[in-house]
């Protein structure tokens, strides 16, 4: 949607949802830790998750942006990350029909 440049009306009630899956997500992924990794190992899965998933990946996704953005412009960028978060929300439908509930490992 944002790749489309709203008016700014409905680019705030964009963002605003952005801010609510982002929120839902985290919190969701604290969750599935939570219940998929043995107590004594949350902290360092929390740790891999901040590191991998919320820094290099983050990190690595903005600069690809850039890229695209300096050679297509902004929508192709948007387009982009929409399709970043396409692939995590296959994965993350993939994993609820696998994962029935249980610790990943002892």
């Amino acid at each position: 949607m944002t790749a489309a440049e709203p008016a700014l009306p409905l680019l705030f009630c964009v963002q605003s949802l952005h801010a609510l899956t982002f929120g839902a997500t985290y919190v969701g992924t604290i969750e599935f830790v939570d219940r998929a990794i043995p107590r004594r190992l949350v902290n360092t899965a929390m740790t891999l998750h901040s590191t991998t998933g919320v820094g290099a990946l983050t990190g690595l996704a903005t600069v690809i942006a850039g890229y695209i953005f300096a050679g297509y412009g902004a929508s192709a960028a948007y387009v982009a990350m929409a399709g970043i978060a396409g692939a995590g929300l296959s994965l993350a439908l993939l994993l609820s029909r696998m994962w029935r509930g249980e610790k990943l490992f002892d």
